[in-house]
């Protein structure tokens, strides 16, 4: 049962109750792809909110951009409840110096485009449901792009290690009340390894941190974490040509965020200038260009059903700078030296 607060249900049923946008079939066919059940209270609510929704996406397709909006998990939340649910994950940054990283080594000639997912180095979109823990699942990633790239070979690794055990141990993590994926890396780096998904299971999806499992076997050993020099699309562009590796941004923007459904998101994303708005871990598997349009490819961790099977591509260029589309140049990391464990 989804549970919604008394004054939100009020709230909604008198301002949208008896002008509903949807038809039936619509709503019904929403309810039934994503398992939702509802309380007769809850009911108008909901479907009040759906409907309102669902006239931002109409509008928003209507002006023929370059990318659409859709109906998803999350069309039955207010863009508060949504923004409530998804930008708790990503933890504010001790240290946000990052403009003297080191230039990453560029391993032979600047691809004109690279899509990691399409030559099987990224694992297909995970879901990390109601838990904060986006920076796990970012941090994760790039552990995995790091081996997958040296190893050739995929493997799924366990972010409920990292959700769990890298929890109040002094670095600010704090398993589904948020994280920074370069602590991550660093604290994967002092560890004996990171251990499989099969092995350790993805079990916080209903918001709640568990306790560390001791017991599960080091699959992956990674030697440190490093992070790309900010603020240049270059520089990005050349980590990425190396490794899928880890990014964040700021996805408070309900307005893409919350009903993007395909296409490059151009135009403006956000107001972030330094990690302090970034509010959301994401991966960059790639970067290309559409109809003259040059995009980063960005693996979210909010399942298949959102944007293109999991992915947003975030416009990128001049336009964009110092911070990129929705801030994807500010923060970003990647896993360095991973090894059998």
């Amino acid at each position: 049962m989804y549970k919604l607060a008394i004054a939100t249900i009020a709230a909604a049923s008198s301002a949208s109750a008896g002008s509903l946008r949807g038809s039936n079939a619509e709503w019904d066919a929403f309810v039934s792809k994503f398992g939702f059940t509802f309380t007769a209270e809850e009911l108008v609510a909901r479907r009040a909110i759906f409907d309102a929704n669902l006239a931002k996406i109409e509008a928003h397709n209507a002006l023929n951009l370059p990318w659409t909006m859709g109906v998803n998990q999350f069309t039955h939340l207010t863009p508060d409840e949504w923004r409530a649910r998804v930008s708790s994950g990503k933890r504010n940054k001790l240290d946000t110096s990052a403009a003297g990283a080191p230039e990453v080594p560029l391993r032979g000639t600047l691809p004109a485009s690279v899509n990691w997912t399409a030559v099987g180095k990224v694992n297909p979109v995970k879901d990390q449901a109601q838990c904060g823990s986006c920076w796990a699942f970012a941090t994760v990633l790039a552990v995995e792009g790091d081996y997958a790239v040296n190893k050739n070979t995929l493997l799924s690794l366990s972010e409920e290690q990292v959700v769990q055990c890298d929890y109040n141990n002094g670095d600010g993590n704090s398993g589904c009340d948020g994280g920074d994926q370069l602590t991550a890396l660093k604290w994967l780096a002092n560890q004996p390894g990171l251990c499989t998904e099969a092995d350790y299971p993805y079990t916080s999806g209903g918001g709640t941190t568990g306790k560390c499992k001791k017991t599960c076997t080091p699959a992956v050993k990674i030697a440190e974490g490093v992070e790309v020099p900010k603020g240049n699309d270059t520089a990005l562009m050349v980590a990425i040509a190396n490794y899928p590796l880890s990014l964040s941004v700021d996805a408070s923007d309900d307005a893409i965020w919350q009903s993007y459904s395909g296409g490059v998101v151009t135009g403006k994303c956000g107001t972030c200038k330094d990690a302090s708005c970034l509010d959301h871990g994401v991966g960059g598997v790639g970067y290309g260009t559409d109809n003259g349009v040059d995009y980063w490819i960005v693996r979210n961790s909010w399942g298949k059903s959102w944007g293109e099977a999991g992915y947003i591509r975030l416009a990128r260029g001049p336009a964009y700078a110092p911070a990129g589309q929705c801030g994807v140049t500010i923060d970003n990391q990647y896993s360095v030296g991973a090894s059998q464990a």
